[in-house]
C-alpha cells in the first residue's frame, strides 16, 4: 500500500495526496514489486537495495548511495502483528533524497500511523527533523515494550511456589523477546552514533540535544535488556531448583510408600504358602497376623515421618 503525505510548518495535519511531487513523504506498507520499482526509479537506487527494505530479518544499518541515505532500523511489535509469529521486531527503512522522504515497512507500522495522526510542528520538507522524530518514537516504543517485559518477568518471580508449564513457556517467550530486542538495539546504537556525528546528515543546533537523548535512550534500553536477561537466567535456575526439589519429594514419597506396602505383602506371602506355620490352628490367627503387619507398617511409617521422608 502506498500513501503520499505533504505538510508545511503552517499546517496542523499531514495532508494525503495522490500526486508525487518534491517535498512529499511517501510511505509504503507491504509494498508490491511495482511499488518498489517505482521508488527505485524515483530515487535512482538499485532495485536490489530497495528490495532489502521488504526483508523481515534485515539488520539495522546505514547506507549512503551518492546523495541518497538509506537507514534500516527495526521497531518493536506485538506477537501476531507481523507476518510471522516468531518475530517481535519488524523492519523499517527510511530513505532520504533531495526531493522525497520515503518510509518502507513490510507490514503496517503503528509508529508511522500515530505520527501522521498527531498535530505537530513537523514538515515533510524538513527531512532531518522528521527523521529525528521517527527515531525518537522508535526509541520510546522500545523503552515501553522493554518495561512491559520487565514487569511481566517480575510478576513471575513473585509466584515461585505455584510455577507450572505455563510459567516456563512464558519465560522462554520473554527471553526470546529480549534477545530479539537486543539484536535490533545494538546495531541501531551504531546507526544513531553515526547520525549524531553530523557527518552523514545535516543537524540543526536545536536538534543536536535530541539526537544525544536518542542515543542515551537506546543505550539505556540495551542495558535494561541485559539486566532482564540476567534476571530471566536467574529465574530459570530457580525454576530448575524448585522442580528438582519437587521431583525429589515425589520420588521420596513413592519410595517410602512402596517400602511400607511391602511389609503386608511379605506377611501375606508367608501365610499364603501351603506349609505349616505358627498359629495355623489358632482361631484368632488372622488377627494376630493383621496386628503384627499393622504394627510393623506403623513403626516404619513413624520412622519415615520423623525423618521427614513423607
Amino acid at each position: 500500500m502506498r500513501q503520499i503525505f505533504f505538510k508545511t510548518l503552517k499546517s496542523k495535519n499531514f495532508f494525503s495526496s495522490n500526486r508525487i511531487r518534491p517535498g512529499v513523504w511517501i510511505n509504503l506498507e507491504d509494498p508490491t514489486k511495482e511499488e518498489l520499482e517505482e521508488i527505485s526509479n524515483l530515487t535512482e537506487l538499485l532495485h536490489e537495495d530497495i528490495r532489502d527494505s521488504n526483508d523481515l530479518y534485515e539488520i539495522p544499518r546505514l547506507e549512503k548511495k551518492n546523495d541518497k541515505l538509506m537507514i534500516f532500523v527495526r521497531t518493536p511489535v506485538l506477537n501476531g502483528a507481523n507476518h510471522t509469529e516468531d518475530l517481535y521486531t519488524k523492519t523499517l527503512t527510511i530513505i532520504l533524497s533531495q526531493k522525497y522522504f520515503i518510509t518502507i515497512s513490510p507490514c503496517k507500522n503503528n509508529i508511522i500511523h500515530e505520527l501522521i495522526k498527531e498535530n505537530n510542528n513537523l514538515a515533510t520538507t524538513q527531512q532531518s527533523k522528521l527523521l529525528l522524530y521517527i527515531l525518537l518514537r522508535i526509541a520510546k516504543e522500545f523503552t515501553r515494550k522493554i518495561n512491559d517485559v520487565s514487569k511481566q518477568v517480575s510478576d513471575q518471580k513473585l509466584d515461585l511456589k505455584n510455577i507450572g508449564e505455563g510459567n516456563i513457556s512464558s519465560l522462554i517467550q520473554y527471553e526470546e523477546i529480549v534477545n530479539q530486542y537486543l539484536s535490533a538495539l545494538v546495531p541501531m546504537e551504531n546507526v544513531f552514533s553515526n547520525l549524531l556525528s553530523g557527518e552523514i546528515i545535516k543537524q540543526y543546533k536545536e536538534d543536536k540535544d535530541l539526537y544525544t537523548d536518542l542515543l542515551i535512550d537506546i543505550r539505556q534500553s540495551v542495558n535494561i535488556c541485559q539486566v532482564i536477561l540476567k534476571r530471566i537466567i536467574g529465574l530459570r535456575d530457580s525454576y530448575q531448583i524448585i522442580f528438582t526439589n519437587k521431583l525429589n519429594k515425589v520420588i521420596k514419597f513413592f519410595t517410602s510408600f512402596t517400602i511400607i506396602m511391602t511389609i503386608p505383602t511379605i506377611f501375606a506371602s508367608f501365610y499364603g504358602m501351603n506349609v505349616r506355620l505358627p498359629f495355623d490352628d489358632h482361631p484368632f490367627a488372622f488377627w494376630f497376623v493383621f496386628l503384627m503387619t499393622f504394627a510393623c507398617s506403623f513403626t516404619v511409617l513413624f520412622i519415615f515421618y520423623r525423618k521427614k521422608w513423607l
